[in-house]
């Protein structure tokens, strides 16, 4: 299956508190074993044995809507849940973590921001 690319930056969590992982995901995409993105590290790349999205409501369309959020259990049993990415959670979740703690005055601003940054050079 080819992935499917939600063109859209989002808010990760795990159900594991102890868990160190990038809240930020870009671009997430799905198949039908693996959900994996970019991030402003190294990327991320988990197998899992649940999705909690309809993979094939989305192959039908060449540009999906991203979804608001979506989650999936991983094969290691954490549950990943993926939010849209808004300047709200952003202040509130992820600012203070950000490098240089960025402003951004709007979710267009924010997203755009975070999809046209090449972080990994």
């Amino acid at each position: 299956m080819k992935p499917i690319v939600f063109n859209t930056v989002y808010y990760v969590t795990s159900s594991d508190p102890t868990e160190v992982v990038n809240p930020i995901a870009i671009r997430p995409a799905c198949t039908n074993e693996a959900v994996f993105w970019e991030d402003t590290g190294r990327g991320t790349y988990f197998q899992y044995q649940d999705l909690h999205l309809n993979l094939q409501d989305y192959q039908k369309t060449p540009q999906p809507v991203p979804p608001e959020e979506f989650s999936f259990v991983a094969k290691n049993g954490h549950t990943y849940t993926l939010t849209k990415l808004t300047l709200a959670l952003f202040n509130q979740e992820v600012r203070h973590k950000a490098a240089g703690h960025p402003l951004f005055s709007s979710d267009q601003e924010l997203q755009t921001y975070y999809l046209q940054t090449n972080f990994y050079c």
